[in-house]
């Protein structure tokens, strides 16, 4: 895949996360028992950590710069944490949208 198209899908994916986690959280607030926004913040996540391991062989590919390679392995693994605190959450705060908001 390209650079560029992988940096788009990232970018695309942080903003429908963010999203779809505060929503997830206003909907408990107003007392609704179901809540789509949970599975598409899981999904989303899920699918941020595929881009993130296409960009990380991309990187490696291009021979890029050590900061980038390791930047991005180190948000691969934080994700999987956000992932495991999104399916445990309890949806008082915005968990997946602050883990994301920490990506370097």
């Amino acid at each position: 895949m390209d650079l560029d198209i992988i940096l788009a899908d990232e970018a695309a994916l942080k903003k429908s996360i963010k999203k779809n986690c505060l929503l997830c959280m206003g909907r408990k607030h107003l007392g609704r028992n179901k809540n789509p926004e949970r599975e598409t913040v899981l999904k989303g996540l899920n699918e941020m950590y595929n881009v993130l391991n296409d960009k990380y062989d991309a990187l490696r590919k291009t021979n890029a710069m050590v900061a980038q390679i390791t930047n991005t392995a180190s948000n691969k693994r934080a994700v999987l944490d956000i992932i495991d605190t999104c399916k445990g959450c309890d949806m008082e705060i915005d968990r997946a949208n602050r883990g994301i908001n920490a990506l370097k």
